[in-house]
């Protein structure tokens, strides 16, 4: 069945989110078909009736003790904090913002198709009542395999450490190996369906700023509706795929990837794949 024509546009930025809760509300449901791992639990900031406030996300792409802790419970102890203060829907916000989420990683959306996106992406979306401006807070606490020695490249002598399905959990086996702050990530979605994350890894002043250019334009044109494997990735960066000789390393060791970067060749990463 295709999809793709399917629902809203989640591409597109130029739909801005209504100051109407119950109408961003019906937005969500429709954008995800009322699915049944779709978690909308409404809160009231502020003295009685107070302003209703939803909390979204995705149950299973969540850490759901820190949405209660962190996001939930903040919001529901505001009838102490504040006990005889009327606010409006700015203020509300300006309080969320400043003194009740206690997450690093907040940040603001206006758009619709900033919001479904982020909570598609296992974020948890907070949209406060007549305010057309929603919080994201990143709260992903998922399922995920441990770091584990690859099978595929077992060595005697060595790391015992593999890269696993999680981009952010790769990402920081090489900084570990990479101490410098002049190792840099560059972050691309790719996939017009699967959204998938993908990940430019290099140490700036030894790679080639030539090669990260055009690695980064091959990238940002590849027009598809789902990668789920590096290997979907290479056919469209690969300049002689029916070469004899190797083009590209693939492997999941993290201490050959950064050696190669110490050399400095450029790292691919795809999430949800251990192959970089």
């Amino acid at each position: 069945m295709d999809i793709r024509g399917q629902g809203p546009r989640l591409s597109s930025h130029d739909a801005i989110l209504s100051k109407k809760l119950r109408e961003n509300e019906a937005l969500i449901r429709d954008a995800f078909g009322n699915s049944s791992d779709l978690v909308i639990r409404e809160v009231r900031f502020g003295i009685s009736p107070g302003i209703a406030v939803l909390v979204v996300h995705m149950d299973g792409l969540v850490d759901k003790s820190l949405v209660s802790e962190a996001v939930i419970k903040p919001i529901g102890v505001t009838s102490e904090i504040l006990p005889s203060e009327r606010l409006s829907s700015i203020q509300v916000q300006d309080r969320l913002r400043d003194r009740l989420i206690l997450l690093s990683d907040v940040k603001q959306v206006s758009d619709k198709a900033g919001l479904l996106n982020c909570i598609a992406g296992g974020k948890c979306g907070i949209v406060v009542d007549g305010s057309s401006e929603a919080f994201v807070c990143d709260v992903r606490g998922f399922e995920k395999r441990g770091v584990e020695e690859p099978q595929s490249e077992v060595v005697i002598r060595g790391p015992r450490e593999g890269f696993s399905e999680v981009l952010r959990v790769n990402t920081s086996l090489l900084r570990r190996r990479i101490r410098n702050p002049r190792f840099w990530i560059e972050e691309f979605t790719v996939g017009r369906v699967s959204r998938t994350q993908v990940a430019i890894a290099y140490i700036k002043g030894i790679a080639d700023d030539k090669v990260i250019r055009e690695a980064r334009e091959r990238i940002t044109r590849i027009d598809i509706d789902s990668i789920q494997e590096s290997g979907e990735l290479e056919e469209y960066l690969e300049d002689a795929p029916f070469s004899p000789f190797p083009t590209i390393l693939r492997t999941e060791r993290p201490d050959r990837v950064a050696g190669a970067l110490f050399e400095g060749r450029i790292a691919i990463l795809t999430d949800g794949t251990p192959f970089v």
